[in-house]
């Protein structure tokens, strides 16, 4: 079932394309994820993580989209292992959603300009999050978003047009992509929507792995496809 959410979310973005015709951390940068036209920040302040909605241009809203309380943290080497409590919910909430608003984080250092986001969709009580054993096996193995320092994304090219063998290098590379990536991910507890996700994070990589900026990657995609087709 995830390897066709997985699979569903990469057709996702190429089905619109064909229908269309570590020395810093987590704590004193801003990261973010790639998506369409949309994207998510994660910064750390003191004791709590937060997430914010942001512009192509990196300017976030000032409203705060998730908040997590750091309540316990874990080092080794690389890889931070944290449980948090989450601080803040929309209006409608419900009490069970707020009852159950601890969950488990990873954050791994892939480079000093990169890092790995797991979250999964696994949630606690109070009691249950007490009771848990604190153990970096809850996040190893498992699939994570790749979120890239500010400073990094900044210094990549934006001004460039994705030309015909790049575009087909990218298809080819979607066909083809790591198995190791699709296990983790199917590894992972995670919802649908993760599959539209994980598809950017891929089309992201691809884009990075040529020093180039992933920020409106599909508009750049799309533009190559009608090209192509013109």
């Amino acid at each position: 079932m995830k390897k066709r959410n997985f699979i569903k979310g990469i057709s996702i973005i190429i089905v619109f394309l064909l229908i269309a015709s570590c020395s810093k951390n987590v704590s004193n940068s801003k990261y973010y994820f790639i998506s369409d036209n949309e994207l998510t920040s994660i910064t750390k302040q003191n004791d709590t993580l937060y997430e914010y909605k942001c512009e192509e241009n990196l300017q976030c809203n000032d409203h705060i989209h998730k908040s997590y309380k750091i309540i316990k943290s874990k080092k080794e080497e690389n890889l931070m292992l944290l449980a948090v409590e989450r601080t803040n919910f929309v209006v409608n909430a419900s009490k069970a959603m707020k009852d159950n608003r601890f969950s488990i984080i990873g954050i791994e250092q892939l480079s000093s300009n990169k890092i790995k986001f797991i979250h999964e969709h696994i949630y606690y009580n109070e009691e249950e999050i007490t009771k848990l054993p604190f153990e970096f096996d809850l996040i190893k193995n498992k699939f994570g978003f790749t979120f890239y320092e500010e400073s990094y994304l900044k210094s990549l090219p934006t001004d460039f047009e994705v030309d015909a063998d790049m575009y087909a290098e990218i298809l080819s590379a979607i066909q083809d992509f790591s198995l190791e990536y699709l296990e983790k991910y199917n590894n992972t507890q995670v919802t649908g929507l993760y599959s539209t996700g994980a598809a950017y994070d891929f089309l992201a990589r691809e884009f990075v792995k040529r020093k180039l900026s992933p920020i409106g990657l599909q508009k750049k995609l799309k533009s190559a496809h009608d090209k192509l087709n013109e």
